[in-house]
């Protein structure tokens, strides 16, 4: 909760209404400051705060009110930014659930996005950026009520997010990230591998082999671990 307060979101602040299932989304928040925290990992964990408008001037073409940019606020560590951006624009390791070619990808230029989906299908989203551009869609009915079964963000918002990125980013050159720093964890399930552990067999028995098991009986076999640190 104070790293999202980092990151500029404002309706968290009454602690008491939220558990373990903030980090799937069990907190209400605004589409402009969701926006603004993504755009903070593409700027290395740099937040600037966001408005939604640039200027406002009278009829008469009096300036009421003009935005100017505040200086970055450190809130993510630059490597954590990195990796988190490198998870995000990593198509091949999502592509067995959305497939290789959806609309999280961008045919020019590498781009890091997410979805996500409400219960009862109520909210789609799909938030995502470049180097440069972040942009963000909620698709949902204004009066809170469900739509069709099975409107997934990546079904209902992802086009919408792509077709306008599409548009935006016409004449400019494909950006590239920062290298994520190097991943030295030693469990294999933080480097993102499926690790393995050896065990001997009793090939006759399928059993772990013990030491009254004739050696010409006994196996090393490998066995997943998944998901296990």
């Amino acid at each position: 909760l104070d790293l999202a307060e980092k990151l500029g979101y404002t309706t968290l602040s009454d602690r008491s209404r939220f558990g373990l299932s903030l980090v799937l989304g069990g907190g209400e928040v605004k589409l402009l400051e969701h926006i603004g925290a993504f755009s903070a990992l593409a700027r290395d964990g740099n937040v600037i705060p966001v408005s939604p408008m640039l200027k406002v001037e009278t009829p008469r073409g009096e300036t009421l009110y003009e935005w100017k940019e505040a200086a970055p606020e450190p809130a993510v560590s630059a490597d954590a930014a990195r990796s988190s951006v490198s998870i995000m624009t990593d198509n091949a390791a999502r592509a067995f659930v959305f497939g290789a070619n959806s609309p999280l990808t961008l045919p020019d230029r590498p781009v890091a996005a997410k979805t996500g989906t409400t219960n009862d299908w109520r909210d789609g989203w799909t938030l995502g950026f470049t180097p440069s551009l972040a942009a963000g869609v909620w698709v949902g009915n204004n009066d809170n009520s469900a739509m069709k079964r099975g409107a997934d963000g990546v079904l209902v918002a992802a086009p919408i997010w792509n077709g306008f990125m599409r548009r935006a980013l016409q004449g400019i050159f494909p950006e590239q990230f920062p290298s994520p720093p190097t991943n030295t964890a030693d469990k294999p399930v933080l480097r993102g591998e499926v690790g393995g552990v050896s065990v001997s067999i009793n090939s006759v028995t399928g059993r772990i082999a013990t030491s009254s098991t004739p050696p010409e009986l006994v196996e090393t076999r490998i066995y997943r671990q998944v998901h296990d640190i």
